[in-house]
Protein backbone atom coordinates (compact mmCIF):
# COMPACT_ATOMS: atom_id res chain seq x y z
CA UNK A 1 0.00 0.00 0.00
CA UNK A 2 0.99 3.09 -0.63
CA UNK A 3 0.19 7.09 0.67
CA UNK A 4 0.07 10.01 -0.74
CA UNK A 5 -0.32 13.07 1.42
CA UNK A 6 -1.96 16.01 -0.40
CA UNK A 7 -3.01 20.05 0.98
CA UNK A 8 -5.13 22.28 -0.50
CA UNK A 9 -6.00 25.87 0.13
CA UNK A 10 -9.76 25.33 1.81
CA UNK A 11 -11.73 27.77 -1.00
CA UNK A 12 -10.27 25.68 -3.82
CA UNK A 13 -12.43 22.55 -2.32
CA UNK A 14 -15.64 22.77 -3.88
CA UNK A 15 -17.45 20.21 -2.16
CA UNK A 16 -18.15 19.93 1.83
CA UNK A 17 -16.32 17.69 3.77
CA UNK A 18 -18.23 15.76 6.41
CA UNK A 19 -17.01 13.04 8.66
CA UNK A 20 -13.54 11.94 8.55
CA UNK A 21 -13.01 10.57 5.29
CA UNK A 22 -14.43 8.34 2.27
CA UNK A 23 -13.60 5.14 1.17
CA UNK A 24 -13.68 3.68 -2.16
CA UNK A 25 -15.63 0.85 -3.09
CA UNK A 26 -13.94 -1.93 -5.18
CA UNK A 27 -17.43 -1.16 -8.09
CA UNK A 28 -16.03 2.44 -8.73
CA UNK A 29 -13.18 1.20 -10.54
CA UNK A 30 -15.27 0.78 -13.28
CA UNK A 31 -15.97 4.46 -13.10
CA UNK A 32 -12.10 5.20 -13.08
CA UNK A 33 -11.54 5.60 -9.31
CA UNK A 34 -7.86 4.00 -8.57
CA UNK A 35 -7.76 4.46 -4.67
CA UNK A 36 -8.52 2.96 -1.91
CA UNK A 37 -10.48 5.84 0.00
CA UNK A 38 -9.30 9.35 1.56
CA UNK A 39 -8.81 10.22 5.41
CA UNK A 40 -9.58 14.23 5.93
CA UNK A 41 -6.61 14.81 8.11
CA UNK A 42 -7.34 18.26 9.31
CA UNK A 43 -11.29 17.42 10.20
CA UNK A 44 -9.94 14.84 12.95
CA UNK A 45 -7.02 16.98 13.80
CA UNK A 46 -7.22 20.94 13.19
CA UNK A 47 -3.27 21.75 14.54
CA UNK A 48 -2.16 19.65 11.21
CA UNK A 49 -2.52 21.70 8.49
CA UNK A 50 -3.20 25.48 8.94
CA UNK A 51 -6.75 26.74 9.12
CA UNK A 52 -7.12 28.25 5.18
CA UNK A 53 -5.91 24.39 4.09
CA UNK A 54 -7.25 20.99 4.61
CA UNK A 55 -5.13 18.04 4.84
CA UNK A 56 -5.72 14.65 2.87
CA UNK A 57 -3.95 11.21 2.99
CA UNK A 58 -5.05 8.85 0.10
CA UNK A 59 -4.41 5.20 0.08
CA UNK A 60 -3.79 3.61 -2.87
CA UNK A 61 -3.20 -0.10 -3.67
CA UNK A 62 -3.57 -2.82 -1.14
CA UNK A 63 -4.70 -6.34 -2.57
CA UNK A 64 -6.88 -4.55 -4.64
CA UNK A 65 -3.92 -3.19 -7.11
CA UNK A 66 -0.68 -4.70 -5.87
CA UNK A 67 1.22 -3.35 -9.19
CA UNK A 68 -0.13 0.38 -8.60
CA UNK A 69 1.12 0.55 -4.85
CA UNK A 70 4.79 0.28 -6.38
CA UNK A 71 4.07 2.73 -9.21
CA UNK A 72 6.47 5.80 -8.90
CA UNK A 73 6.24 7.94 -6.84
CA UNK A 74 5.08 10.73 -9.70
CA UNK A 75 2.37 8.45 -11.07
CA UNK A 76 0.94 7.55 -7.37
CA UNK A 77 0.40 11.57 -6.59
CA UNK A 78 -1.38 11.97 -10.13
CA UNK A 79 -3.80 9.48 -9.41
CA UNK A 80 -4.52 10.47 -5.31
CA UNK A 81 -5.05 14.14 -6.98
CA UNK A 82 -7.30 13.17 -10.15
CA UNK A 83 -9.24 10.87 -7.68
CA UNK A 84 -9.60 13.75 -5.03
CA UNK A 85 -10.62 15.90 -7.98
CA UNK A 86 -13.71 13.70 -8.75
CA UNK A 87 -14.47 13.41 -5.11
CA UNK A 88 -14.10 16.69 -4.00
CA UNK A 89 -14.35 18.97 -6.84
CA UNK A 90 -10.80 20.54 -6.49
CA UNK A 91 -10.14 24.10 -8.50
CA UNK A 92 -6.41 23.96 -8.38
CA UNK A 93 -3.53 22.20 -8.23
CA UNK A 94 -2.02 20.89 -4.34
CA UNK A 95 -0.25 23.19 -2.38
CA UNK A 96 1.88 20.07 -1.11
CA UNK A 97 2.06 16.23 -2.22
CA UNK A 98 4.32 14.12 -0.51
Amino acid sequence: MSIIITAFKKQDVKRPLEGFGVLVPSKEVKNGFQTLGTLFSSNMFPDRAPTDQYLFTTFIGGSRNRKLAKSQLKDLQEVAVNDLNKILGLGSDPLSVK
